[in-house]
């Protein structure tokens, strides 16, 4: 009934995605088309908000076939969703060293995106709050303590992990 369209491999992960009908849930339009993605065997499953009728629809090439109005630009948007998923799965491969499905699934649909932000960056913001204050009520001897201990980091995180940087997801909360 479905098809893999595409499957992402590297020596740690496994990544797949598919689309499918949910055949018990048809009306006058159609069956919503489901966007299945995988990775290392768990699975998640959303509605794309889009139906085809059954007859429409190719469950080996997981699209819409020629007979159906508009069947060039929802395979379209298939294929865009795809891209989306592997580029949401690629950024968090090189940036996070675990990450789950959901995560995927956000960064596909934007969430978060605003609050993603590189640890870098905090460190550089704070820095920079430092230095406005030296000589008001911190020493200039702070802030090169400041600017060294952020030298040591970028240098700790290029020799121990090869990454530059690490994403700081900000939507995450702290409980007390």
């Amino acid at each position: 009934m479905t098809a893999i369209l595409v499957v992402m491999s590297t020596s740690k992960r496994s990544f797949k995605t598919t689309y499918y009908l949910r055949n018990g849930r048809a009306n006058d339009k159609g069956s919503p088309i489901m966007m299945r993605i995988t990775l290392n065997g768990d699975q998640l499953n959303f509605s794309i908000n889009h139906r085809v009728p059954e007859k429409f629809w190719n469950s080996k090439l997981s699209k819409a076939s020629k007979g159906y109005e508009g069947y060039r630009e929802l395979n379209r948007y298939l294929q865009d969703l795809e891209f989306k998923a592997f580029d949401a799965f690629s950024t968090l491969e090189r940036e996070e060293e675990e990450f789950t499905l959901s995560n995927i699934r956000d960064l596909m649909n934007g969430v978060g995106v605003g609050s993603v932000r590189y640890i870098g960056d905090l460190w550089d913001e704070q820095i920079e709050d430092v230095r406005s204050r030296v000589g008001k009520n911190l020493a200039y001897a702070t802030y090169q303590r400041y600017l060294t201990s952020r030298k040591h980091f970028t240098s700790f995180l290029c020799t121990s992990s090869k990454k530059l940087d690490i994403i700081v997801w900000s939507n995450l909360q702290k409980n007390c």
